[in-house]
C-alpha cells in the first residue's frame, strides 16, 4: 500500500513474529439468456432494478461461459477501484470538514465498522475452522505520524505462523466472506425490503462489506508460494497432455461463478454509483 503525503493514508508495519493477517489495507490514489442455475425467471429484484434494455444486455452476455467469467472479473475490478476512489474522497471531505486529523481518522474507520467486522471476523473464524490458533482481534482503528506520513489501521487479526496453504486460505477469507454475505441476501431475499429504512441500511452494508472484502497485502503474503506450487501441478498436466479445460467449463463452475456475477451486480452499482456522485460534487 502506498504511503501518503500528510492529510493522506498509509499503512502501518508488521508487528512482531506472529503471523499477522487482516490488516485492513486500503490503497488510496489521487486520483442473459438467464444464467443456468434459474430453472424459472430470474429473482424479483432485476425487473424492479435494471431498465428492461439493460436486462437484456445482461441477459444476452450470460450466455457466454468466457463472457460470464469476464463479468465476474469487471465486477471485482470494479468494486475494488471505485471504493479506494470512494475512501480517497471521503478522508479528505472529511478532513476538510472537522479539520482534525485523528478525530477524521475515526469518523472514516466508523464509516466502514460493518466491513471491518467482517473482515476481520472471517479471519478469526478461518483460523479457529484450520486450527491455527488467533491470539488476538482488535476493531479498533489505530494511526501514527511518522516521517511526514500518517499510517492508519482499522483492525487486524493475528495469528500463530502457519504454512502457506492454511495462510492463503485465512487471508482470502474476507473475499469469500463477502460473497457469502451478498449470496445470503438475495438468495433469501431480504434486499429489496419491505421499509426504506431497512433498504438504505443494507445498500449501507453493501457498500461498507464490498469495499472492505479485498485482502490486504498482508492477507496475501503466502499465496506467491501456492501460486508457483498449482503452476508447478499444471506443469505436470500439460507434459501428461491432461486436459482440464472442460472440467474449468462444466454446467457447475459456470453455476457458480453466474451466481457470483448476480449477487456482486448490486454492491458494484452501489460502488459505481457513489464513485460517479463524489468525482460531480467535488471541489475543483
Amino acid at each position: 500500500m502506498s504511503d501518503l503525503r500528510k492529510n493522506e493514508l498509509g499503512e502501518l508495519g508488521e508487528l512482531g513474529e506472529l503471523g499477522e493477517l487482516g490488516e485492513l489495507e486500503i490503497s488510496i490514489t489521487s486520483t442473459l439468456h438467464p444464467p443456468s442455475f434459474y430453472t424459472s425467471a430470474p429473482p424479483s429484484f432485476y425487473p424492479s432494478i435494471l431498465p428492461s434494455l439493460y436486462t437484456s444486455i445482461l441477459l444476452y452476455f450470460y450466455t457466454s461461459s468466457i463472457m460470464t467469467f469476464l463479468i465476474f472479473l469487471a465486477e471485482c475490478a470494479l468494486i475494488f477501484l471505485t471504493s479506494r476512489y470512494v475512501l480517497h474522497e471521503l478522508w479528505h471531505r472529511i478532513h476538510r470538514t472537522v479539520k482534525n486529523t485523528s478525530v477524521s481518522f475515526y469518523l472514516l474507520s466508523l464509516i466502514y465498522l460493518p466491513g471491518t467486522f467482517a473482515h476481520e471476523l472471517s479471519h478469526f473464524v478461518t483460523s479457529v475452522i484450520l486450527f491455527v490458533k488467533p491470539h488476538h482481534m482488535n476493531l479498533l482503528p489505530h494511526a501514527h505520524e511518522s516521517d511526514n506520513y500518517y499510517h492508519l489501521r482499522f483492525g487486524f487479526v493475528q495469528h500463530e505462523k502457519t504454512d502457506p496453504f492454511r495462510g492463503s486460505i485465512i487471508g482470502l477469507s474476507p473475499l469469500f466472506a463477502g460473497f457469502l454475505f451478498f449470496y445470503t441476501t438475495f438468495r433469501y431475499e431480504l434486499f429489496p425490503a419491505g421499509t426504506l429504512l431497512m433498504n438504505i441500511l443494507l445498500v449501507y452494508f453493501f457498500f461498507s462489506i464490498a469495499s472492505t472484502m479485498f485482502p490486504s497485502r498482508d492477507d496475501i503474503r503466502d499465496i506467491p508460494i501456492v501460486l508457483l506450487i498449482i503452476l508447478a501441478g499444471m506443469t505436470v498436466l500439460f507434459v501428461f497432455n491432461i486436459d482440464i479445460v472442460p472440467y474449468m467449463r462444466s454446467h457447475y463452475v459456470i453455476r457458480a461463478v453466474s451466481t457470483a456475477n448476480t449477487f456482486l451486480l448490486p454492491a458494484t452499482l452501489v460502488n459505481v454509483n457513489l464513485a460517479w456522485i463524489l468525482y460531480m460534487t467535488r471541489k475543483k
